[in-house]
C-alpha cells in the first residue's frame, strides 16, 4: 500500500512529466517498489487539480482533526511552561526577602 507522501510524488511526477508511464519508471527507480496503475495516477492527478488534495474525505478530515488535537496540546504545553515559569520566579522572589 502506497504511503501519503508517495501518492502526492505521484501527482507531482505527473504534473511535470506528463505521463503517467514516465511516473511509473520514475516510482520504481526511486522506491524500488511495483508503481501504481496509470490509471490510478490519473485520477489522484484529477481529483488533486479538483479539490487540492489526493486523501479522501474522510482521511483528510481525520488528519485535520489530529492536526487540531496536536496545535491544542502545544498551546497547553506552552501555557503550562509560562505557568512553570512564573511559579519559579515568584519562589525566587521569596527567597530573596
Amino acid at each position: 500500500m502506497l504511503t501519503i507522501q508517495q501518492k502526492a510524488q505521484c501527482v507531482l511526477w505527473y504534473h511535470e512529466l506528463k505521463s503517467p508511464t514516465a511516473v511509473q519508471r520514475k516510482f520504481r527507480s526511486e522506491f524500488g517498489e511495483n508503481p501504481p496503475h496509470t490509471n490510478s495516477i490519473k485520477r489522484w492527478f484529477k481529483k488533486f487539480m479538483e479539490t487540492g488534495r489526493t486523501l479522501g474525505a474522510k482521511l483528510s478530515i481525520a488528519l485535520t482533526y489530529r492536526e487540531q488535537q496536536i496545535e491544542h496540546m502545544l498551546k497547553s504545553i506552552n501555557s503550562m511552561k509560562k505557568q512553570i515559569l512564573e511559579i519559579w520566579l515568584l519562589l525566587k522572589l521569596l527567597q530573596i526577602f
